[in-house]
């Protein structure tokens, strides 16, 4: 789920050297904006995976707050925003690189209990 536009998004996932994801859901998709679940549960959907198997990557409190709300693991990666800001975040990262061992690590099955830890 993304605030910005498919083009837009795309054309910046390229820039970056990244795939174009199977599933895209945009501002355009969802009736209702961040802190709303609504759009993280519709790409849920697209992707036939249930809610509570989803790991989601945020920056902004209002996409945590969704997250969270949608029943999903949320990942926020320290950007202008103070961590107590996006306390409902399970974990909390310097980087984007840092969420690497956090998602293999969660597909492995080893960081999907509930609760609000962090990660530092």
């Amino acid at each position: 789920m993304t605030s910005g536009r498919t083009p837009t998004v795309l054309q910046r996932l390229r820039a970056g050297g990244l795939p174009e994801p199977p599933v895209l859901v945009d501002s355009s998709q969802a009736r209702r904006g961040k802190p709303d679940p609504e759009g993280y549960l519709r790409a849920a959907r697209l992707l036939d995976v249930p809610a509570p198997d989803c790991l989601v990557i945020e920056d902004a409190p209002a996409g945590v707050e969704a997250a969270r709300t949608a029943g999903m693991t949320v990942v926020a990666v320290r950007t202008t925003h103070l961590d107590d800001e996006r306390a409902g975040a399970h974990h909390r990262v310097d980087t984007l690189s840092d969420t690497v061992p956090l998602i293999t690590g969660w597909l492995e099955g080893h960081t999907r209990e509930p609760g609000n830890r962090t990660t530092r």
